[in-house]
């Protein structure tokens, strides 16, 4: 770890509470990363406090109210685990989509990363730093480590989930957008994830086999926009808006768009679209939906 924080330019100093770190050359730091930092990364973001310490620049880390990720990882169910490593992926997914952030000036270290048992959040050290002494390949592998730790170091996983996070986790050729969908669709298909699916008993006759109950999955996609967009409606209310912060599926680049500007409910088998009470209305293929009312939508529909 000495060696990490090394080729980062920064030294640890010792707290009872936080993490802090001493910068090694206080032209290193960057004011426009810190302040993207907080904007891209949200609730999944320590904020970052600069202080000066004997002419140089500590970054102080407030973390006395999380448990780290070593300390809790086998301790969790597995409903908390798996929102726990799809947190840890969108963390990656939201530096790499920002191009702003880059992956290797994350603190990668299970002793550094967080849980916040209260709100079941990931909680990542991002150092806003102008320049580090890390590859983005080298970023690249420290990041499958540490997921494969992840993935081997609970109980809660059988060997097939296991056998196939590990294969999507080392894979080379797919992206960490697409190792988040994928890794996505491994736990939906296991565990029907986020959506309470109610079973009726019914009595089988010997040699008879119960038929699996089909799961809906509605995924919506964005148009207009540079990349490919998803956004997987994995609650049973799933708010779209502007705010990283309080939107499940985060719209940005378009002030048109209020912070919390519409939901997708998921009810009785089915979606329906509801207007958070936004300032320029939402629509549902060219007509706008009443206030406190929702209508239900179907694929292909245009939101």
């Amino acid at each position: 770890m000495e060696n990490l924080l090394g080729m980062l330019g920064i030294k640890e100093c010792t707290s009872d509470f936080n993490k802090e770190f001493l910068l090694k050359d206080n032209d290193n730091f960057s004011d426009e990363e810190m302040k993207e930092m907080e904007k891209c990364m949200g609730e999944n973001c320590i904020v970052s406090n600069k202080v000066w310490f004997n002419g140089k620049i500590k970054l102080i880390y407030i973390t006395e109210r999380y448990r780290t990720l070593a300390s809790i990882l086998n301790q969790l169910e597995k409903k908390s685990y798996v929102k726990c490593l799809l947190q840890m992926l969108q963390c990656q997914c939201k530096i790499v989509n920002s191009k702003k952030l880059e992956m290797r000036k994350l603190l990668l270290d299970k002793r550094y990363i967080f849980w916040d048992m209260e709100s079941e959040q990931i909680k990542v050290i991002y150092l806003p730093l102008i320049d580090v002494d890390i590859s983005e390949e080298d970023a690249r592998c420290q990041l499958e480590d540490f997921l494969k730790w992840m993935v081997k170091s609970v109980t809660v996983l059988d060997s097939r989930t296991e056998k196939d996070l590990l294969s999507e986790i080392t894979e080379k050729s797919i992206t960490l957008n697409e190792m988040y969908e994928n890794i996505f669709d491994i736990f939906n298909h296991s565990t029907k994830l986020g959506i309470d699916v109610t079973k009726k008993e019914k009595s089988y006759g010997k040699g008879e086999v119960p038929k699996q109950e089909k799961v809906r999955q509605l995924i919506l996609q964005m148009q207009g926009s540079n990349q490919p967009v998803l956004f997987r409606v994995y609650k049973k209310e799933f708010v779209i808006g502007r705010s990283v912060r309080i939107s499940d599926g985060v719209v940005s680049g378009n002030n048109k768009i209020g912070r919390q500007h519409c939901k997708i409910i998921f009810s009785e088998n089915k979606y329906f679209l509801m207007d958070l009470n936004s300032k320029n209305g939402t629509f549902l293929n060219g007509k706008k939906i009443s206030e406190n009312m929702s209508q239900e939508i179907a694929e292909n529909d245009i939101i």
